[in-house]
């Protein structure tokens, strides 16, 4: 008895009607067309308004890694939609509650692999029917081309390369994996931020990524977990610079010819007053590094030109560089002064115990 009950139970269940969500098949009748060559994202097109279901139609000169879309919303029936190439080749397939269209009506989003491809219609579970029904289609975005050489580091501008990676940390492929794009930042100081005394035209604001950048060329990056890096040769005059940045968020280093001399780790939005202090010449090359996990996303720098040229003084006058320290250390450099040595090599300065060089 128990074991009837099972089969019956089986028996049952197996035979109520329910929704199989599989693409329907490519064979039916060609209907209508649409061709969509030379189209710009958000170029929309009716492709039919009286399509029946079981037919299908051609959507001609697709390119590829394009993304469109192809709804159905105003059909009244529950419809299906399979996009094929013309080689039969399977696409993409929606039934219910599609990118475009709620409920039981068909839509569907795909990546073309270019060319002519099938949009076929159907009535569910892959019917038939004589009712004209309209379907569209939509070219959402164009396959990017990923530009710039992250490995160049320019003069008289800052080239800023972005990256589609990065964390907190500066781990997860910051400055590494899946390099996107970049612009330029004409200005030696700058703020990524908008409504700064530093931003710039290029500026992009905190909330949003490096790739809406004004001159942003490349590839779209997501807001969060991304990483950019800015990069040039020199900063116009050969001469002791010194760093500021007023804030970065989150993860932040500087890197002079190559070496690191500074970092704020998995940290954000505070002000680093004199983060580097250094000789900077045409040659010396630059790389300032912003790694973001979540959040806000910004990077800053304010440069500033210091007196002194780093020249050795034509006898008798004597070239006075002045540290802030008992060590010479490029960090603590201050200025600089001159002294003559009236006929002499030697020359000697008391500027009065515990008082200030001024």
């Amino acid at each position: 008895m128990k074991n009837f009950l099972l089969l019956l139970t089986f028996v049952l269940v197996a035979a109520l009607p329910g929704k199989v969500n599989a693409q329907c098949a490519c064979a039916g009748t060609d209907y209508a067309s649409i061709n969509v060559a030379g189209w710009t994202v958000g170029q929309s097109g009716t492709i039919t308004t009286v399509q029946y279901a079981g037919e299908r139609a051609t959507i001609q000169n697709t390119v590829a890694g394009a993304t469109y879309r192809v709804a159905s919303c105003g059909a009244s029936y529950d419809s299906q939609l399979t996009i094929y190439t013309t080689g039969c080749g399977y696409v993409a397939y929606n039934d219910d509650n599609g990118p475009a269209c709620t409920g039981n009506k068909a839509s569907v989003d795909f990546v073309s692999p270019g060319g002519n491809l099938y949009s076929k219609l159907n009535v569910f579970n892959c019917g038939t029917n004589s009712t004209s029904t309209t379907v569209t289609i939509t070219l959402l975005s164009l396959p990017c081309t990923v530009q710039g050489n992250p490995a160049t580091y320019p003069t008289g501008q800052w080239n800023a390369y972005v990256w589609n990676a990065g964390n907190a940390n500066g781990d997860a492929g910051a400055w590494t994996n899946n390099y996107s794009g970049y612009y330029v930042i004409s200005a030696t100081s700058f703020d990524t931020r908008q409504g700064q005394t530093l931003s710039t035209p290029q500026s992009w604001g905190e909330n949003n990524s490096p790739s809406n950048a004004s001159g942003y060329l490349g590839c779209a990056v997501g807001i969060d977990n991304h990483s950019y890096a800015f990069r040039r040769t020199g900063l116009g005059a050969d001469g002791w610079w010194r760093l500021t940045i007023p804030t970065h968020d989150d993860e932040s280093r500087l890197f002079v010819n190559g070496g690191q001399v500074w970092q704020h780790d998995n940290a954000c939005c505070d002000l680093h007053t004199n983060a580097y202090t250094g000789w900077i010449t045409s040659g010396t090359t630059l790389d300032y590094r912003v790694s973001e996990g979540g959040g806000g996303s910004h990077g800053s720098m304010d440069w500033c030109l210091m007196a002194g040229d780093n020249s050795y003084g034509t006898y008798p006058t004597w070239n006075a560089y002045v540290y802030d320290n008992q060590s010479i250390n490029d960090n603590d450099y201050q200025g600089w002064f001159t002294e003559t040595g009236s006929g002499t090599t030697l020359i000697s300065d008391n500027f009065g115990t515990g008082q200030p060089i001024v």
